[in-house]
């Protein structure tokens, strides 16, 4: 789940669906080109999945009005890696392991910076 930081800026803190926490925090600059200041976004639910997680956060896709979906855009950037909570399976599932694996093929984001290693701190 994308665990995501920026949208707090548009929307209440958002968990989204697929990703995983530390990998957001990691792209504030791909973020803010993806969804701007100010920019509306729709959130919406995934009904395979709870609506909260255990910490109370909000499980949400996130699209940018007029814009992509955030979740898969950072998954597609090498941003974010696919996180699947306890072998349940989101709806989009598919698609997001089928962008990451365009992403470590192309060695985007993470997968060219650190060697798919979503954990170690990014020299600057």
């Amino acid at each position: 789940m994308l665990h995501h930081q920026e949208t707090r800026a548009y929307v209440e803190r958002r968990t989204a669906e697929g990703l995983s926490t530390r990998e957001i925090r990691r792209c504030p600059a791909s973020m803010k080109r993806l969804a701007p200041l100010g920019r509306r976004v729709r959130v919406k639910g995934d009904p395979t999945q709870d609506r909260r997680d255990a910490f109370g956060r909000l499980l949400a896709y996130v699209t940018v009005k007029d814009g992509p979906q955030l979740n898969i855009a950072q998954v597609r950037r090498g941003h974010a890696k696919v996180f699947v909570f306890e072998g349940n399976p989101f709806r989009q599932t598919g698609a997001f392991r089928r962008a990451a694996q365009g992403a470590k093929r192309g060695r985007r984001g993470v997968w060219g910076q650190c060697g798919g290693n979503f954990h170690r701190p990014v020299s600057r």
